[in-house]
């Protein structure tokens, strides 16, 4: 595995962990902790871009952020937040792993993800 392939795969299984620990949180009704847990999860995987991904469409969004790895953690992501009051991104959670899904037909992550939100595949 390449050193960048590690990087990579680390940070996805970090932001991962992140988001967990963030519905963890909201589930104990802590919901400015698991916000603020999430804010560090995007900072994480996105760096200076977060606010500008979240203002794109998901086709534009998945383009930016790369694989469809980093495209399923963030779809997670929106996922995450959207439980904690802003429902709209849960729209667009489910365009990022359609996303994710395009342009990685073999790769089951996001299949598996949109089943357990009860979604067609």
């Amino acid at each position: 595995m390449r050193q960048t392939d590690d990087y990579l795969m680390r940070q996805i299984q970090t932001v991962t962990a992140m988001i967990a620990r963030a519905a963890g949180l909201r589930l104990e009704g802590t919901p400015d902790e698991a916000r603020a847990v999430l804010e560090e999860a995007y900072t994480l995987l996105l760096a200076g871009q977060t606010s500008l991904i979240r203002r794109l469409d998901p086709a534009t969004a998945a383009a930016l952020v790369g694989t469809p790895e980093r495209i399923l953690v963030l779809a997670r992501l929106f996922e995450e937040e959207s439980r904690l009051g802003d429902g709209h991104l849960r729209d667009r959670a489910i365009g990022l792993a359609r996303e994710a899904l395009k342009r990685d037909p073999d790769y089951t992550g996001p299949a598996a993800w949109l089943r357990e939100l009860g979604e067609e595949i």
